[in-house]
């Protein structure tokens, strides 16, 4: 018998938006309207400051293949319990920070919990619950961590100007405890066979059985695909995507100030940039789940060149929105596109571990790309040559793609 309720994986999704809204946006993308405010009141430098943010960063990119190995013993859910908590916690422990090295400690532990509310966690659950429409599931969960990271900085940098930079972090913990713990509670579920569903599929509406069978995975295991050139090659291309998206959206205020736009029309094209994103992971999800994952590669290849190329014309404010849009489709795009690529190319039987891989290796990435446009400027006075490198960059990501899905084409007509 068919069941006429909503089927519960949409819940799902919408229960991750909120807990990346919390645990990415809040906790983490919110991170930089403390960094004038600390900094003139504990009289750090910028530059010094900033790299807790770095360090954060690079433990969480080391700390990635643990988590791979941690989720098929304890499950997603707990990991994500214990690490919503945890992150809580030491954010409210930022209000205590008075040294520079306090904040460095705090970030190493941080990083080590960051992964357990993360796009590849929250992709996993997705990868559980949706065969079918997973693009359009995937970007709906992942647009929550910037809808709140935009509305926290707007809301913290109130209470940094009214209360202080102490109470803003002790507020963003709590926040993080008193919404996290009951969300994850009482509406995350692990797998849908856990509440007598199958994986929902377009053709078929979800059926309550008395006595699910578990799901049979297919695929490959990671020591498998890594001996694939598909792996490697989508590998490098991504890492190339990323590099065009970490720096770019990190350095996008400063860059257009740089060109002469005032402050309050950079931080409106900012703005747009960040409202581009969350609009763009839905989209996106939803043109790849329609028009294929191959055509989706193509557009997010077209965009990776047209983005590095637009500002090297930015003084055109044309250029300067239509390059913050491009920027957004990106940024939105590959996060999209990683889990959809690991799932259609490599199967679902080792799914969490061989996306950990393209998780680590992407935020490792973008942890690259900022300082190296910031080492670009230190040392040239512009961005002009760090954005013809990121040009090239584009090039050999949409080139990666193109490859992958070729090779995927043939895979298809061989077997």
């Amino acid at each position: 018998m068919q069941s006429k309720k909503i089927f519960y994986g949409w819940v799902n999704v919408i229960a991750c938006s909120l807990v990346l809204a919390i645990g990415m946006g809040v906790l983490s993308n919110a991170a930089g309207v403390f960094i004038k405010p600390v900094c003139d009141s504990l009289g750090f430098a910028r530059g010094n400051f900033s790299l807790h943010r770095t360090i954060l960063t690079l433990v969480g990119v080391f700390c990635l293949p643990f988590f791979t190995r941690l989720i098929p013993k304890y499950g997603v859910k707990k990991t994500m319990l214990v690490c919503g908590c945890a992150l809580s916690l030491i954010t409210f422990a930022f209000a205590f920070c008075t040294q520079i090295w306090h904040f460095y400690v705090l970030a190493v532990l941080y990083g080590i919990f960051t992964n357990g509310v993360s796009f590849f966690l929250i992709g996993t659950l997705i990868n559980y619950w949706f065969d079918d429409n997973k693009g359009l599931a995937t970007g709906i969960a992942y647009c929550g961590s910037n809808i709140g990271g935009a509305l926290a900085i707007v809301v913290l940098g109130n209470l940094i100007e009214r209360i202080g930079w102490q109470w803003a972090y002790a507020a963003s913990g709590l926040l993080g405890l008193l919404l996290l713990i009951p969300i994850i509670l009482l509406f995350i579920r692990e797998k849908p066979q856990d509440m007598g569903l199958q994986p929902y599929r377009r053709s078929a509406t979800a059926v309550i059985q008395t006595d699910a069978p578990t799901i049979q995975h297919s695929g490959m295991l990671l020591s498998q695909a890594r001996r694939t050139s598909l792996f490697w090659i989508l590998l490098i291309a991504f890492f190339f995507f990323s590099l065009c998206c970490g720096g770019p959206s990190s350095h996008l205020n400063a860059f257009l100030t740089d060109n002469g736009y005032s402050i309050a029309l950079a931080t409106a094209i900012h703005s747009f940039f960040q409202i581009s994103v969350a609009c763009n992971k839905i989209a996106i999800g939803a043109f790849i789940d329609k028009a294929g994952i191959a055509a989706g590669g193509i557009f997010l290849g077209i965009c990776c060149i047209a983005t590095p190329a637009l500002a090297l014309i930015i003084r055109s404010p044309i250029a300067a929105w239509l390059h913050a849009l491009l920027l957004g489709v990106i940024c939105a795009g590959y996060s999209i596109a990683i889990s959809i690529y690991v799932s259609k190319l490599f199967g679902n039987l080792d799914f969490s571990a061989i996306l950990g891989v393209f998780s680590m290796d992407t935020a490792l990435a973008g942890a690259i790309s900022s300082p190296f446009m910031g080492s670009v400027f230190d040392h040239t006075g512009s961005y002009r040559l760090s954005w013809v490198i990121l040009l090239v960059c584009g090039i050999l990501a949409a080139c990666g793609l193109s490859i992958v899905n070729l090779l995927q084409r043939r895979r298809r007509s061989e077997s």
